[in-house]
């Protein structure tokens, strides 16, 4: 009776024996007290108002201090632009007013977009999206599901609220003690932890052993597109000449292009929830299609074969018509699934043509840093591996665009970019992938100001998001406002791994050796672990290799306007060596000078294939160059 005292001016409904009456709170309290003196039983459902609406806060500071005061258990909706089921579970569900004014009476709702906050979303995800957690006043999660039906989800929401209430004391006694496990499974690698091949070698046995000879891709189902995994291929063949490699990167390709690619306008979609992958989840994400172009230009390299051009230059033609901002630089973040009159399942199976008559599914506008970055990365190899300058120049373009837009100095990148500016600093993806598109840009450009900004990021990047006792970095800067378990700093061995990559590059390139000491420290922090997660520690054995093994280093020296200078550049590019580094010298602005190594000044522009201290003699023809390369490479390496 109490809840329903606070419902003034508010109309109920009661359905007795499959008829159905509008009545007053008075009334409703009146027929209670009679039918159960009568000893009679009903349910009564309480609707409220038509529209009433749940009243969503954003993240932050307000609405745990809103839960702490109340003492109310938050109800966090973990959505997403894109995502079909969380535009169901709003229409069925948050927009059913029983539902609403449940949430509104006993929760504090706090809806984000995982998209523009990849931190929280880390965090939360139970699933897959939507996610639908229930937070303690602190932010601990102690219950989540994904999509929830509005009849379930208000039988969820009256218990969840009255354990709450009745159970208070052990739900926290249980949350500490969890979290005192967790520190003591939470250590640093043992002492005698050594970054070996070992390593390497344990990581490539799970991606042959979970890899599906039959329809390529690795597991069962749900198939994801794996570009760690398959770049993990590419370069063990491309070191061993072993075909099994090989076999499993063009199985996987073959198989994801026959399941995944929209024939009819290009790109790929998430992935498949079958094993064979002819299922897709229809939504078209750009840091998904930046990673499967990357897969597909690099097959290309390695076979020569047309058919993984072609599907290169398919996904380029859809994001260049759907995700690039192509006037100002930048890429969009990603197409929805569904067009307002069909779901994906009925839009896509449609030729192009059919398709216009229901109009285009919704492209979220929004810049996020991390990944432009990836994109950036796509389109300058695109740029050198189809000898199409196009897309080298929208690649710098989004970097000076992002650079000045959303740089903040003395801080980094902040994650997006909208018409109303740029927001959310603080989150280590932004600058790990910026950073690693800006060393792309970079080599591909011979523009020292990319090798400079990549710079100012590592730099950012050891200061303010090092673990300083464990080695390893950490997801969020450490001056960040966390609210939540946001505010326990985590370590995320993919993005480290990128992160190590990134660094390792620099100091191969600079010769500074905090970054070699930030990357070796990252590499100790997740021995112990990166074994243990089977093909997603593909990216870690990549950035091992590349720590454990000197790159093959290849210096032009010589004036970046010099017509024999850009032939050597062009020919560098092209090369396929995924272990280079290549080191750009204009001896009208820079010393000739890499670590301790030293180069003449020459009358033309020369090229040198460096391994450890040993230098190949100036290479100064662009025919033959490759062929050269190669065979220094082969006797040295």
């Amino acid at each position: 009776m109490k809840d329903l005292r606070k419902m003034k001016n508010r109309e109920f409904r009661i359905r007795i024996s499959n008829k159905e009456l509008r009545i007053s709170k008075f009334l409703c309290a009146r027929l209670f007290v009679v039918f159960f003196a009568l000893g009679g039983s009903f349910v009564i459902g309480v609707e409220g108002l038509r529209g009433e609406e749940i009243r969503w806060y954003e993240w932050g500071e307000k609405p745990f201090q809103v839960a702490e005061k109340e003492d109310k258990l938050i109800l966090l909706d973990l959505t997403a632009v894109w995502c079909h089921w969380c535009h169901v579970m709003d229409r069925e569900t948050y927009e059913n007013s029983e539902v609403a004014l449940l949430i509104n009476e006993r929760f504090v709702p706090i809806r984000v977009d995982a998209d523009r906050r990849p931190d929280v979303n880390d965090r939360y995800l139970s699933g897959g999206w939507p996610t639908t957690a229930f937070l303690t006043p602190t932010g601990e999660k102690i219950f989540a599901r994904t999509y929830v039906p509005p009849e379930e989800m208000k039988s969820l929401l009256i218990q969840l609220s009255d354990f709450y209430k009745t159970h208070r004391d052990s739900i926290y006694q249980e949350i500490a003690a969890f979290r005192k496990e967790q520190q003591v499974r939470k250590k640093t690698a043992s002492e005698n932890t050594k970054l070996s091949e070992e390593i390497v070698d344990e990581i490539l046995l799970s991606l042959e052993e979970s890899f599906d000879t039959t329809y390529g891709g690795f597991g069962f189902r749900p198939k994801f597109p794996n570009s760690n995994a398959l770049k993990l291929a590419f370069f063990q063949y491309h070191k061993t000449r072993k075909e099994g490699f090989l076999q499993i990167a063009r199985k996987t390709l073959d198989g994801m292009r026959k399941g995944l690619y929209d024939e009819e306008e290009g790109g790929f979609f998430r992935y498949s929830t079958s094993h064979n992958w002819k299922s897709p989840h229809y939504e078209k994400m750009l840091d998904v299609n930046a990673e499967i172009l990357q897969s597909y230009l690099e097959m290309f390299q390695v076979t020569g074969e047309k058919k993984y051009s072609e599907t290169a230059k398919g996904v380029l033609r859809y994001v260049e018509a759907t995700l690039a901002d192509r006037e100002r630089g930048g890429f969009y973040g990603s197409q929805d699934a569904d067009v307002e009159a069909l779901p994906g399942e009925k839009y896509y199976p449609l030729k192009r043509k059919d398709r216009g008559r229901y109009g285009i599914p919704y492209v979220d506008p929004t810049l996020y840093t991390d990944w432009n970055g990836k994109m950036v990365g796509s389109y300058l190899l695109a740029s050198t591996v189809l000898g199409k300058e196009r897309y080298k120049h929208f690649a710098l373009k989004t970097l000076d665009r992002l650079w000045k837009e959303s740089y903040v100095e003395g801080k980094g990148m902040r994650h997006l970019l909208t018409e109303e500016g740029s927001q959310v600093e603080g989150v280590l993806k932004d600058q790990v992938y910026m950073a690693q598109a800006l060393l792309d840009g970079y080599e591909v450009s011979g523009d020292s100001k990319f090798l400079e900004r990549g710079e100012i990021l590592a730099e950012i990047l050891i200061r303010d998001y090092e673990d300083e006792v464990s080695g390893g970095f950490y997801d969020v800067a450490k001056s960040m406002e966390a609210f939540g378990t946001v505010s326990r700093r985590d370590k995320n061995l993919e993005v480290n791994s990128d992160a190590v990559r990134v660094l390792n590059r620099l100091y191969h390139l600079t010769g500074k050796e905090e970054f070699r000491e930030g990357a070796e420290k990252a590499l100790f922090a997740f021995a112990d672990l990166a074994p243990q997660q089977g093909i997603f520690g593909a990216g870690y054995a990549l950035a091992l290799e590349r720590f454990l093994h000197y790159p093959v280093k290849i210096v032009l020296v010589g004036s970046r306007k010099h017509r024999d200078a850009k032939k050597l550049h062009k020919e560098i590019l092209r090369l396929y060596e995924p272990r280079k580094v290549v080191k750009l010298l204009d001896p009208a602005v820079d010393e000739l000078q890499v670590g301790e190594i030293t180069f003449p000044e020459m009358d033309t522009p020369a090229v040198y294939v460096c391994i450890e201290s040993l230098c190949s003699a100036p290479i100064e023809n662009a025919e033959g160059l490759q062929k050269r390369v190669r065979e220094f490479v082969r006797e040295n390496l």
